[in-house]
């Protein structure tokens, strides 16, 4: 898939892709002044076949000997862009409401566990590193921690790029 993601650059003239065309504010670090740019918003068949994308790591994976993988989720990259309001701004199947936000990584999980044997999952609920916080986030994590029983997963590794005290949070990341 080229140039997934807000959190990168034009490459080959090639706009990013991001679920919604929403801005990171600031410059690309290590650069002299790279500014982030607007990505453009995924259409639906570019989700599906980052779906097949999935799929296709993980069988690559498994055909090199691994045994398991772990779907990163987290830390304000793709699939957590998904999962988060400020970020995802869709109103078709894949946004607007929680269970829509959270469909992608659950089809990712689905499509993964077909290829492998072992599957963990990363995400970060609570972390709003390259994402501005919103309150009904919540109801979105909320709505992804209970449906992650239903996946028979190795694990689930919750945590942020910075495990520091959360004040919106009030010392949890769910009101489950």
């Amino acid at each position: 898939m080229p140039n997934i993601d807000r959190l990168q650059h034009r490459v080959n003239g090639e706009k990013p892709l991001a679920p919604s065309a929403v801005p990171l504010k600031g410059r690309v670090p290590r650069t002299a002044d790279l500014q982030y740019e607007t990505p453009r918003a995924m259409t639906s068949e570019e989700i599906k076949k980052m779906l097949s994308d999935f799929t296709h790591a993980a069988a690559n994976a498994k055909k090199a000997g691994f045994d398991g993988v772990e779907i990163h989720a987290a830390n304000g990259y793709l699939l957590d862009q998904f999962l988060h309001w400020d970020t995802n701004r869709r109103t078709d199947e894949w946004g607007g409401t929680p269970e829509n936000m959270s469909r992608i990584l659950f089809e990712v999980i689905r499509k993964v566990k077909k290829e492998i044997g072992h599957v963990g999952v990363r995400l970060s609920p609570s972390a709003y590193l390259h994402l501005d916080h919103d309150e009904r986030d919540i109801q979105v994590s909320d709505y992804v921690l209970k449906h992650l029983n239903e996946y028979d997963l190795a694990y689930v590794h919750t945590g942020m790029f910075k495990d520091n005290y959360q004040p919106h949070l009030n010392a949890t990341v769910t009101n489950i």
